[in-house]
């Protein structure tokens, strides 16, 4: 079964670098190196290391703070990165050795209430309101195809309005509205942020994948989980 996933996920990568092209992007303006801010919380020297992770607000303040004065219209970053944010909730991220600590998506840290895009035709597989601090908040996972493949994209920390209205099989087209990113209230308490998430096969989960791994478990659910194309 673990196999037959594993080459799943490196099928899929390959299909995705093929592919790059036909990607819309799940946030407007487009991003691009010119004008994104890359924070990597992985970095012992980044610009909120310094801060509780709790304090989600003076967190975003930094981050909002540091994209006007470098004239950026985001942060983006995280994609396998090792993180010890996660220990702001021990019960759902475990600790020492079985830590979940290995993030699996892309981060886009934006305003609150900042639309996102479908990337590609889709239809909603599943949604639901991960509450709890450190959850996803709001969370809306869609389906699509690509050379008869099918895959799926994570959107975590929404708001919740982005939850009315939805049902199984909701047809979008590429660049269509269907969510809003969230305030700390609603996501989970985090500063404000898209976490964006390629999956090859849901494992039967609904409304919910795992965004963070164990290091152990790390290389399986990297490739599971390719990088999301974002620039």
């Amino acid at each position: 079964m673990k196999e037959n996933l594993h080459l799943k996920g490196e099928k899929l990568k390959v299909l995705l670098n093929a592919h790059r092209d036909k990607f819309s992007c799940v946030i407007q303006p487009p991003l691009s190196l010119e004008n994104t801010f890359e924070l990597h919380l992985s970095d012992s020297d980044n610009i909120v290391s310094k801060i509780d992770p709790n304090n989600a607000d003076l967190c975003w303040q930094v981050i909002k703070q540091t994209l006007a004065a470098e004239n950026k219209v985001a942060a983006i970053g995280g994609y396998a990165e090792k993180r010890t944010a996660y220990r702001i909730n021990p019960s759902l991220f475990g600790e020492d050795e079985d830590e979940r600590c290995i993030h699996l998506g892309v981060d886009i840290w934006m305003e609150v209430g900042t639309p996102v895009y479908a990337p590609l035709d889709a239809v909603v597989h599943s949604f639901a309101d991960n509450a709890g601090i450190g959850n996803y908040g709001p969370t809306i996972i869609l389906q699509h195809v690509l050379e008869k493949q099918p895959f799926f994209t994570l959107y975590g920390h929404l708001n919740r309005q982005s939850l009315i209205g939805l049902y199984p099989g909701k047809k979008l087209k590429p660049g269509e509205s269907f969510a809003a990113i969230g305030s700390p209230a609603e996501n989970g308490n985090w500063s404000p942020h898209l976490h964006y998430q390629i999956i090859a096969d849901m494992m039967d989960c609904s409304g919910d994948f795992i965004g963070v791994s164990t290091e152990a478990d790390s290389e399986f659910y990297l490739t599971l989980c390719p990088e999301p194309v974002v620039l």
